[in-house]
């Protein structure tokens, strides 16, 4: 677990300096990180996204772009892990295709992962961190009143 998170940090130096290839030293290491402990690749794409939303002045659309990235770099990872593991062991903890997709499925995930936290943490959790970190960017912030709220949409993208 510990590589794993070493190797996360690493990945995020890497997207941080602007390396040439920094896109295939991210999945190739990335690679070695979901191998590694699967939780510790989602370090990456937190603290890489953090950083270049918040700290570098990009466009709307090289940020946009830079998400798109990202994200399908931790998706593939992430989806070689599982298939992986179904290969090898035959199954997996996660049951793809157990239950089918409808309105009231969808709904009721969503209530799990925002309002209940899937039982990791007390309920309300989550909403009361976005609404105590946007009360403090909003605080915290100096500039005019539509400054800020760009500047919080950016850090929720």
């Amino acid at each position: 677990m510990a590589l794993g998170i070493l190797l996360s940090i690493i990945i995020v130096k890497e997207n941080i300096e602007n390396d040439k290839h920094k896109y295939i030293k991210t999945f190739l290491i990335g690679l070695i990180t979901v191998f590694c402990y699967q939780g510790a690749l989602s370090i990456f794409p937190m603290l890489v996204l953090t950083y270049k939303l918040l700290l570098e002045k990009n466009t709307l659309r090289e940020n946009i772009k830079e998400t798109v990235k990202i994200s399908a770099i931790y998706i593939t990872l992430m989806t070689i892990s599982v298939l992986y593991t179904i290969i090898l062991f035959g199954s997996s903890r996660i049951q793809v295709g157990a239950e089918s997709i409808s309105l009231v499925n969808i709904l009721f995930w969503i209530n799990q992962l925002v309002t209940n936290s899937l039982g990791v943490i007390p309920p309300f959790m989550h909403i009361s961190f976005i609404i105590l970190t946007s009360i403090t960017i909003f605080l915290i912030y100096k500039g005019k009143v539509n400054d800020k709220i760009i500047f919080e949409i950016k850090f929720y993208l």
